[in-house]
């Protein structure tokens, strides 16, 4: 039996926690420690993956913390961000509502058929880019505001609809 909180779980919960001083600094416009947050995040979403893969420590629960724990680090970003203007409302909006829908609907196909269904390259590659762009903004590079929410935006929704697929498959098999 797989020890449920192995490292790799406990990097996940880690970064779940991460989005307290995360939402902390972003809302008292401490960019700099946003960005130390931002990296610890990231590195640790790199880690988790690393440990579970390198030690064989992957678990139905970690399949369900590693991708929580980005949509709750990233919706919490982008609640913030767009709460103080620093992001398209429809950046946010995408964000949020991909990563509620596909939560619900690893739920439903885990109570379905009793599979949790793993994060896709897909999405890994759609929340790298956000991160980047949320960095340029939070930075205030020129076009990152614009035509980086636009690529975001776009990535998440061509994630989701892989996400979609990959379910409607699951579901149809026997």
């Amino acid at each position: 039996m797989r020890l449920v909180f192995n490292i790799s779980n406990n990097i996940s919960i880690v970064r779940i926690f991460l989005s307290i001083p995360l939402a902390c600094y972003l809302l008292t416009s401490d960019i700099t420690m946003t960005l130390v947050i931002g990296a610890l995040a990231i590195v640790s979403d790199y880690l988790d993956g690393y440990f579970a893969r390198s030690r064989n420590d992957i678990t139905e629960l970690g399949k369900i913390l590693d991708p929580l724990a980005d949509k709750i680090f990233f919706g919490t970003a982008a609640i913030i961000m767009i709460i103080q203007g620093l992001i398209p409302l429809y950046l946010a909006f995408v964000i949020v509502a991909r990563d509620i829908l596909i939560f619900l609907g690893g739920m439903y196909i885990k109570y379905k058929k009793g599979i949790v269904v793993a994060s896709n390259m897909t999405g890994k590659i759609a929340v790298n880019i956000a991160a980047v762009v949320l960095i340029g903004i939070l930075l205030g590079w020129n076009g990152f505001f614009t035509y980086g929410s636009a690529i975001t935006a776009l990535f998440f929704i061509y994630s989701f609809v892989i996400y979609v697929l990959k379910a409607y498959k699951i579901l149809k098999s026997n």
